[in-house]
């Protein structure tokens, strides 16, 4: 399954999906907390 990661060209392209997911997953989170938990009472 992972026998294509010898490739460092595909280790890279990887690595920015990979970045890419988390940054995505990160403005979700960050756009729907505020929604739910208002900041001001963000860690009271």
């Amino acid at each position: 399954m992972f026998l294509f990661l010898k490739d460092d060209e595909n280790m890279q392209r990887l690595e920015r999906v990979r970045m890419d997911a988390l940054l995505a997953g990160g403005i979700v989170a960050h756009l729907a907390l505020p929604t739910e938990i208002s900041p001001p009472d963000f860690g009271r």
